[in-house]
């Protein structure tokens, strides 16, 4: 006997829910492209069912990485016509990446003081001249994850973060210039942040 389960675009489509693509241009063309029937003509085609209508409240919400991330694709010129608005974010205020870094480290028990400096430290990277690619919210989010759960075999925070920064950070980030490495980055910052 065989079943079908609808997925979360077809569930959405159907509902008049609201689907959400995260990441899309991490999708393949094919990918994409099946999204454009969904978006234009508010249909899809779906052997061998048939044809499965939109609801008049089906929405739908991507978000994308930066182009120049690592497995990422350029979103085809077709689905871009056919996304109705766009909203470019940037990175969230002192106050909200500091509430982000607390409620994404589990058992959190670390001082304001400690989320402070770990907030500066990956905000240093963003308007540094040397940095093309900087560290995201998730790198103070990994960070911060490691110094919660390992700082105490450490001789204070500052040893901790110092440890764990180098790895963290670099491994996302890149350099404009090859001839200042983001390690050499990261040190600086470090040093001027920790002493």
């Amino acid at each position: 006997m065989e079943s079908f389960e609808p997925g979360p675009l077809m569930r959405a489509m159907v509902e008049g829910g609201l689907f959400v693509a995260h990441e899309l241009n991490r999708a393949t063309e094919f990918c994409q492209n099946s999204l454009i029937a969904p978006l234009e003509e508010r249909h899809y085609h779906l052997y061998p069912f048939g044809m499965i209508k939109a609801s008049d409240n089906f929405a739908f919400v991507a978000t994308q990485n930066p182009v120049e991330t690592s497995g990422t694709y350029r979103l085809s010129r077709v689905l871009v016509d056919r996304i109705g608005c766009w909203i470019r974010l940037g990175y969230p205020s002192k106050e909200t990446e500091i509430e982000i870094l607390k409620v994404n480290a589990a058992a959190f028990d670390l001082p304001e003081s400690v989320l402070g400096k770990i907030y500066e430290i990956v905000n240093d990277t963003r308007g540094n001249p040397d940095i093309e690619i900087p560290a995201s919210p998730r790198a103070g989010i990994y960070l911060t994850r490691l110094v919660n759960k390992y700082g105490k075999r450490f001789e204070d925070e500052d040893s901790a973060i110092r440890f764990f920064a180098p790895s963290v950070l670099t491994k996302e980030m890149r350099a404009r210039n090859p001839s200042k490495s983001v390690e050499d980055v990261v040190e600086g910052i470090l040093d001027r942040r920790l002493g």
